[in-house]
């Protein structure tokens, strides 16, 4: 979680983040990402983040 708060929020748009937000609040996760196992690939390795 730090490593998508501190490297890809900043970046994003912030309308676009508070719409996003909003959207996942009213329909929750997208259905694919029910399982936390899902996204387990999208963490980066601690050699990846030094990059």
């Amino acid at each position: 979680m730090t490593f998508i708060d501190v490297k890809i929020l900043p970046s994003i748009n912030k309308t676009l983040l508070k719409q996003a937000e909003e959207k996942m609040n009213d329909e929750g996760n997208h259905p694919l990402w029910n399982e936390a196992d899902s996204i387990i690939g999208l963490i980066p390795s601690q050699t990846q983040e030094l990059l």
